[in-house]
């Protein structure tokens, strides 16, 4: 289960405004019939939850294949070997990330990305903040899979995870 997805929050909650931004967003993603209904919210709300979610499969898919190569090349391939050690070091810079996305939303009211009723943007400071979080964990994300694909294990399969290549591409694609 992917850490944000224990952000839940009630209908009551998400409806008073009393739901943090991690938790709005995982509960309108969870409630795709309630998106139309209520204050308007800004987009990054909705792209939360499921760029969240995105971005824990690559993590789940880059550490799986990474072990797959580093196992692999405990041989006399040290070029193999270091490159590994780096995409390694990346998959865990793009999860610190990732996780600091997590706990600006999860520390930003609901409320600051919604719309007043008199049709007020939501909070510069708090959407800025939100953008700036997630243009970091783009950034080493998209380093980690770089990283994986120089120790050949972008396109590694291991278990029920997907190839890192195919994980980027849905990362990448929507989010």
């Amino acid at each position: 289960m992917a850490p944000h997805a224990a952000a839940t929050a009630t209908a009551a909650a998400a409806a008073s405004g009393s739901a943090s931004l991690l938790q709005l967003a995982a509960w309108r993603r969870a409630n795709p019939a309630e998106r139309g209904r209520g204050q308007r919210v800004h987009p990054v709300i909705d792209a939360l939850a499921a760029a969240l979610t995105a971005s824990a499969a690559l993590e789940d898919s880059l550490l799986c294949a990474l072990c797959c190569v580093t196992s692999s090349a405990l041989g006399p391939a040290e070029d193999s070997s270091d490159k590994a050690e780096v995409a390694v070091a990346a998959a865990a810079a793009a999860q610190d990330w990732r996780l600091r996305l997590e706990a600006v939303a999860a520390s930003t009211s609901g409320l600051s990305l919604c719309f007043t009723q008199d049709g007020i943007p939501p909070d510069g400071a708090a959407l800025e903040a939100v953008t700036v979080a997630y243009m970091l964990a783009r950034k080493a994300t998209a380093a980690a899979a770089t990283a994986a694909a120089a120790a050949n294990a972008g396109n590694v399969s291991a278990g029920d995870a997907a190839t890192p290549a195919r994980a980027w591409e849905t990362w990448w694609g929507g989010y």
